[in-house]
C-alpha cells in the first residue's frame, strides 16, 4: 500500500480563496463521529479533528508560495506558538513563516512522503499528534553540481543533488485546538551523512581518518 500523500490530494472542500491564493484549510463537518443512536461523539471528534490539522498543516508548510505558509500558520498556530528543531528554536507566527519559506527558497523541491500519524493526550488537557515521514529535499543544479555530473557522471552519490530524511513531527494543540509547539526530532548524523558531498566526504574521508588518529594515539600513549 502506497502511503505517499500529497497536497494535491486535499479535497476542495477542504480550501478556500485568500488573497487571490488557495490555501488548505480544515472542515469540522467532515470529521464527526457518531455513536449507534446517531448522537455526535465530541470526544472523537476532537481528536480525529487534530490529527486531520496536523496532516493538513504539515503538507501546507512545504508549499512553495509563502502567502500559503503564512495563512495556514495564522489560522491554525497560537500567536506564542514554538517551532524547533535539533539545530534552532523560534517563536511566533512572523518567525515560523521565515523559517519554512526560507526552505522553499533554498530547496527546488521539498516532497513529503507521510507514514503514519498517532495522537494521544497529555498533560493540561492538550493533545500531541506525532507524524513520521520521509521527506525528499531536491537542490537546484548550481553550477559546482553540473561540473561534478560531468566529472563523475549524474549517477554518482558524490555528485547527487538529492537527499531523504526521515522526520518525527511532534504537534502540540491547546484547548482551543491550536497549535502550541511543533518539534521536528531528526538525526543529525542522517543529515550529514544524506547531504550532497558533504555525505560522501563525512563517511569516506573524516570517519575513517578520525579513526586512524584515535588509533594512532591509544597506540602513541601505551
Amino acid at each position: 500500500m502506497n502511503n505517499t500523500i500529497h497536497p494535491t490530494q486535499i479535497p476542495i472542500s477542504m480550501s478556500h480563496r485568500l488573497n487571490g491564493t488557495i490555501a488548505p484549510i480544515y472542515n469540522e463537518s467532515h470529521m464527526i463521529d457518531h455513536d449507534a443512536n446517531g448522537s455526535q461523539s465530541s470526544e472523537r471528534s476532537e481528536e480525529g479533528s487534530e490529527k486531520a490539522i496536523a496532516r493538513l498543516v504539515y503538507l501546507s508548510l512545504f508549499s512553495k508560495t509563502k502567502e500559503v505558509q503564512k495563512n495556514i500558520i495564522t489560522t491554525y498556530f497560537d500567536a506564542n506558538a514554538v517551532f524547533e528543531n535539533p539545530i534552532l528554536l523560534v517563536e511566533s507566527h512572523d518567525q515560523i513563516i521565515n523559517q519554512f519559506f526560507l526552505l522553499s527558497v533554498f530547496f527546488y523541491s521539498i516532497t513529503p512522503e507521510i507514514q503514519s500519524i498517532t495522537n494521544s493526550e497529555i498533560a493540561g488537557n492538550h493533545h500531541l499528534v506525532c507524524i513520521d515521514a520521509l521527506i525528499k529535499y531536491h537542490f537546484p543544479l548550481y553550477p559546482p553540481f553540473m561540473c561534478l555530473r560531468v566529472m563523475f557522471g549524474k549517477n554518482n552519490q558524490f555528485c547527487n543533488n538529492k537527499f531523504t530524511l526521515r522526520i518525527i513531527s511532534r504537534f502540540e494543540f491547546n484547548e482551543q485546538h491550536k497549535i502550541v509547539r511543533y518539534e521536528d526530532i531528526w538525526s543529525l548524523k542522517d543529515l550529514v551523512e544524506s547531504l550532497p558531498i558533504v555525505g560522501w566526504l563525512y563517511a569516506e574521508i573524516v570517519r575513517k581518518l578520525m579513526g586512524m588518529v584515535t588509533g594512532g594515539l591509544v597506540s602513541y600513549c601505551c
